[in-house]
């Protein structure tokens, strides 16, 4: 309950009379901040800092003559705090609903100096941030991790390295799944189990489903069905399912706002979720007005209803007359979930990007100074007051509560309405179409309103190819075929990532050519060929996964790249200097190992040559397959050990040529071609006598150690 610290309102008017700049804040406040460059308390001169919500019939700098203990508490704290920071602060009603972010906007366009910070509601965020009118509230002055911040609306608006919106405060919990007592008592349902499960993490998708298996039934024993086992907003099922799978529908992916519906994790969730409704909804009756089913759920006919928070739990909500007793779960875990979840969506506070760096910081510390639960009181004492009364403890304090720390926000909200973004595309439409089928149909717009938000630059690459680069060095290629051999567009930029969309069967010549920058390349299944140069010079480049589809691997596609491994696939050729001189400025000490795949029958030449092959990996046992190494195939490489298998008929020159650690190797009598240089003076060669190899050891200065005949290393 309330606590107010023993402070009087009288006394703190007199220390605040006091010049506070280096005085300790009274206890129970929060701790004064310094500016560095003054060794005293940040000072904004004597300056105005407003805030504008859309809500205030009064402004803040009105008071009530005869305030309550905690109203007092309040003045006093803020009055303290425009004294230490040097400031005047109210907060006041701009715009409403719907204006407000075009307030914003036009101070942008049209600043005048004051200071200002914006509160807008959520659905008008995304378009603020995509016209880069809103500054970054990342700071060395304020920790966003901690304190008084909404994690759920930090984690939504961010992207990349800034955080472009606040909430402050506990979100909001939506989502819930309400259940009827009555309902679930009759079906043999002990229903202070499901929040026992709640608690002990056992409330997952299998065990909502055991409960609805027990409808829909006959109670009454008439013949006719009377309960069901689920009803609701569909939408909201849907939705919740991808989020509590530990899923979303768009991500920050490398620093960009990108799509991610098509994860295994969602469309998992998403069939699941189909399922289930399908299978347990109750049937809508005919003639039916579009919400029978909140009729259907105050009127007992249904074990569990999904809904929003705000249907149950207030005053005057839609459930507040209903006859039989309910409680309130959160939504269960789906199997790749990891906590339960409620997507919040609350207000969200913006920094007009109008100021300084310096400047921002500072409106950023005492805008989260200002709405700090007042000194001595707890908001989370108060917060479930209202709501105690309309059902069961348990739904109040454990659910409902817990939620208040276990919200996520969805980034499709950057993007536009749920409605226009999610439900239109694809939540509206579930219940008779395949998921995979509408999130393949929803990502051209997706992806469009994505490059949109990221302020890509486009272009095509191909006569079915189309590009889309960011400015944070994201590329993504998508379409079908084979990009132009022309298409080499992006030597003028850098490029961190690039995400090849499945359909692209080939990489054109040259195409990342000493992209330096380049650290990450995701392949698609698709892909075929790998043009000569693709990636050479690419020295940031150390792992890649190529597909099993490839089959040609061309002249120098990854010379001098950063390549620490690379596993070759079945029937893949890799051809002349394809991996020559992997990260060739410090070889001798880079490690790159190299698997063949069995079916390899020829390394090129030069294919490896100066690769350090392989420090971390020192002995190369070459696949059954082989028969010839090329000429320089592994010149330079840092193999101890060679095995090569029965079947090889030829080692070209110079294939091992000043391979330093090289001590041993094992040639059998199948090699009859081995060309001058092909293995360097000193190395002891196992084989058998009278092959070509031992002739060779004693021709070449190696030393033939001679096997017995069959022998296999």
């Amino acid at each position: 309950m309330k606590r107010l610290l023993p402070i009087l309102y009288t006394a703190l008017l007199l220390v605040l009379a006091m010049n506070l700049s280096f005085a300790e804040a009274p206890e129970g406040y929060p701790a004064i901040r310094i500016d560095p460059a003054t060794g005293s308390a940040y000072d904004f001169g004597g300056a105005t800092i407003t805030i504008y919500d859309f809500w205030s019939s009064v402004d803040s700098d009105s008071r009530v003559e005869n305030p309550t203990p905690e109203q007092a508490a309040l003045y006093a704290y803020r009055d303290w705090l425009m004294s230490t920071y040097n400031c005047h602060i109210v907060q006041k009603q701009g715009g409403n609903w719907g204006t407000q972010a075009s307030e914003f906007n036009s101070f942008v366009e049209n600043p005048d100096g004051s200071y200002r910070i914006y509160i807008v509601e959520p659905g008008s965020v995304g378009s603020i941030i995509e016209s880069g009118n809103a500054a970054s509230w990342q700071n060395e002055i304020v920790d966003l991790e901690g304190g008084n911040w909404n994690t759920a609306a930090i984690d939504k608006y961010t992207i990349g390295d800034g955080t472009y919106a606040v909430s402050t405060g506990k979100p909001e919990p939506r989502q819930l799944l309400y259940f009827n007592k009555r309902v679930l008592t009759e079906a043999g349902i002990d229903w202070d189990d499901i929040y026992d499960m709640q608690q002990d993490g056992t409330w997952t998708w299998d065990a909502f489903e055991q409960l609805l298996n027990r409808f829909p039934a006959d109670r009454d024993g008439d013949g006719a069905v009377d309960t069901y086992g689920l009803v609701g907003s569909s939408t909201d099922f849907y939705r919740i399912a991808v989020f509590s799978n530990g899923a979303a529908f768009f991500n920050d992916v490398d620093g960009s706002l990108a799509p991610t519906a098509s994860s295994p994790e969602a469309l998992y969730a998403l069939n699941w979720a189909k399922r289930v409704w399908n299978a347990d909804v109750m049937p809508r009756p005919e003639d039916a007005s579009w919400d029978w089913y909140k009729q259907a759920w105050n009127g007992g006919q249904v074990a569990f209803y999904m809904y929003q928070a705000y249907g149950g739990f207030n005053q005057s909500s839609e459930m507040a007359d209903m006859a039989d007793p309910w409680g309130a779960v959160a939504f269960p875990i789906g199997p790749s979930g990891e906590k339960y979840v409620t997507i919040s969506s609350d207000n969200a506070t913006l920094l007009p990007n109008v100021y300084d760096e310096a400047t921002a910081a500072k409106l950023a510390m005492i805008y989260e100074l200002w709405t700090l639960p007042t000194p001595g009181y707890d908001s989370e004492d108060t917060w479930y007051e209202s709501m105690l009364g309309l059902t069961d403890d348990r739904a109040v304090l454990e659910t409902y509560g817990m939620l208040r720390d276990s919200a996520v926000g969805d980034k499709a909200e950057l993007l536009g309405s749920i409605n226009d973004v999610e439900g239109g595309p694809v939540l509206w439409s579930i219940d008779w179409e395949d998921p995979e089928g509408l999130i393949e149909a929803a990502m051209p717009d997706w992806q469009s309103r994505c490059d949109d938000f990221n302020h890509a630059q486009t272009g095509t690459c191909g006569d079915n190819l189309t590009w889309a680069l960011t400015e944070n060095g994201v590329l993504r290629i998508q379409g079908t075929g084979a990009m132009a051999e022309d298409a080499a567009l992006w030597q003028d930029k850098t490029i961190v990532t690039v995400t090849f969309g499945e359909g692209v069967t080939r990489i054109s010549s040259g195409a990342f050519a000493n992209q330096t920058s380049l650290r990450a390349v995701t392949l698609p299944s698709t892909l075929e060929s790998i043009g000569e140069w693709a990636f050479s010079g690419c020295s940031s480049l150390t792992e890649i996964t190529l597909p099993e589809n490839l089959a040609t691997i061309e002249d120098a596609a990854f010379l001098r790249s950063g390549l620490e491994r690379v596993n070759l696939p079945e029937g893949a050729e890799a051809r002349e200097w394809a991996f020559y001189a992997i990260d060739y400025t410090n070889y001798e000490e880079h490690a790159f190992a190299v698997a063949l795949p069995a079916s390899v029958t020829a390394v090129n030449s030069s294919a490896f040559a100066n690769c350090a092959l392989p420090d971390l990996v020192p002995d190369f046992i070459a696949p059954d397959s082989l028969q010839v190494i090329g000429k320089e195939a592994f010149v330079e490489t840092g193999a101890t050990y060679v095995y090569l298998p029965d079947g090889i008929n030829a080692i070209e020159s110079d294939a091992f040529a000043d391979c330093q650690n090289l001590r041993y190797i094992r040639v059998p009598t199948s090699c009859q071609t081995i060309e001058e240089g092909a293995i360097p003076e000193g190395v002891t060669v196992f084989t058998e006598y009278g092959s070509t190899a031992a002739t060779y050891a004693e021709n070449h200065s190696c030393i033939p150690v001679l096997l017995f005949e069959g022998f296999n290393g």
